[in-house]
């Protein structure tokens, strides 16, 4: 996988070893593994309290660290059991955090952790990039502010070197019981900053929403494609009738939504960002308030001058400089008729 640059590795019982190249999977030229050869290959890399919450929980999510030909790498890796066997997915993680200039996000989302409070959320489906573009942002901060931040990933990725900032990394389930408790005891450390991995369950959105409001810069992950669904999701989490606070309290504490897409490159190497970004401006926080989520994405597309864009804008800019395909475009669109003529072109 490193001497191919793949981003990810699987092993699979009854199945070839597996690697994905710029976003495609392909089979390796070795032989079929059996139940018995990806166990071999998988508990050798467990220690104790892997093997039983593995035996508990049928998964565990891990970091490994290994030595190459290549170098030292670290890799993020969850084994879970099948109905043929113990099946194992690497991902090869960065040496270093991404700078947010190389990532081709927009500019100007780097300046919402320069807030003194609020909620910012990330959002995207699985592997699209959420977990880089918060890395990207940490660093940026900690290049320019002397904050102090707190982070609870489940497990830890990118690793963080103070420069101007202090950067306190810690792991789900083993330096903190949940990112509940964690968050609960990270309001008692001081921050300035706190990121939680996932926003998982009402308890922890609960808690997020009160540190936002008291004073933390909070940054977390959801998996949503677009803002305005971002925020719904966030209230319907809540019983209905909390719902009515839970607006206000979004209304005032957010501060933006950056909700992203990985896509293969038309041009068949590497793959592109594309990107919604809301900033929670006085006008968008009426409509959250009012319950008039439904009016955002206007609201976003008639504000690109404060820097927000609809996806659709990003896929569309981004089809113009053939950077993506038409059909690749369509099939991500929230308005899929804007994109059927060049369906029809390209056809």
């Amino acid at each position: 996988m490193v001497r191919m640059k793949g981003s990810d590795l699987h092993i699979s019982a009854l199945q070839l070893p597996i690697i994905r190249l710029e976003g495609l999977l392909h089979r390796l030229p070795y032989e079929v593994l059996e139940p018995d050869d990806t166990a071999a290959i998988i508990t050798p890399h467990l220690n104790e309290n892997q093997l039983r919450e593995l035996g508990a929980k049928q998964s565990v999510d891990l970091i490994l660290e290994m030595t190459t030909e290549f170098g030292e790498h670290r890799l993020r890796v969850n084994v879970f059991v099948q109905s043929y066997g113990l099946d194992a997915v690497l991902r090869l993680i960065p040496d270093t955090p991404p700078d947010i200039e190389t990532l081709g996000l927009p500019k100007g989302i780097e300046e919402l952790v320069f807030h003194r409070q609020g909620i910012v959320l990330v959002t995207g489906p699985s592997g699209c990039g959420k977990t880089t573009t918060l890395a990207a942002i940490i660093n940026h901060l900690n290049k320019n502010r002397a904050r102090h931040v707190v982070t609870l990933e489940d497990p830890i990725e990118y690793l963080h070197q103070p420069v101007k900032s202090i950067v306190s990394q810690r792991q789900v389930g083993t330096h903190t019981e949940s990112f509940q408790s964690g968050l609960r005891s990270a309001l008692r450390e001081a921050p300035d900053v706190i990121l939680v991995g996932e926003l998982r369950d009402l308890e922890t959105f609960s808690m997020a929403m009160t540190a936002a409001e008291t004073g933390h810069v909070v940054l977390a992950t959801l998996h949503t494609s677009n803002a305005s669904s971002t925020i719904e999701r966030v209230i319907g989490s809540f019983p209905p009738g909390q719902q009515g606070l839970i607006r206000v309290m979004l209304a005032d504490s957010l501060k933006g939504i950056i909700s992203q897409y990985l896509l293969p490159r038309a041009q068949g190497k590497g793959r592109v960002v594309a990107a919604e970004v809301m900033y929670c401006t006085p006008a968008i926080s009426n409509l959250i308030r009012e319950a008039r989520t439904f009016q955002i994405p206007g609201t976003i597309e008639t504000s690109k001058a404060l820097g927000m864009q609809l996806m659709d804008a990003s896929l569309l800019e981004l089809l113009h400089a053939g950077e993506i395909s038409a059909r690749t475009a369509y099939t991500k669109a929230n308005n899929k008729s804007r994109f059927e003529d060049f369906l029809e072109w390209t056809a």
